[in-house]
């Protein structure tokens, strides 16, 4: 007895077995009208993104300048450097 499963003349494997309705361009539109409270514009987006970026540069600067007066400066600043390297990526890298 063959395991494989045939829905009109097709392998079970290639059955599309979404709703008809999964992914049209309708359900995307009745989504994004739902809740008004998470419509936020483009620029806000962005301003938030840019934020987060500048919080984890600055939050690498604070490691760097607290490691330069601890017992290992060397191992404190590759520490700091790592976060400032992740935040500029994150802000002025490829979108």
């Amino acid at each position: 007895m063959s395991t494989r499963l045939i829905e009109a003349g097709k392998p079970f494997n290639e059955v599309d077995i979404r709703p008809a309705h999964a992914g049209t361009f309708e359900l995307a539109e009745s989504r994004r009208g739902v809740d008004p409270a998470f419509a936020v514009g483009s620029n806000m987006e962005k301003a938030a993104a840019y934020a987060i970026s500048a919080f984890i540069v600055g939050f690498g600067l604070w490691i760097l300048i607290a490691g330069l007066s601890s017992s290992a400066p060397a191992l404190w600043i590759c520490a700091g450097l790592i976060p400032i390297v992740i935040g500029l990526i994150s802000a002025f890298g490829p979108t």
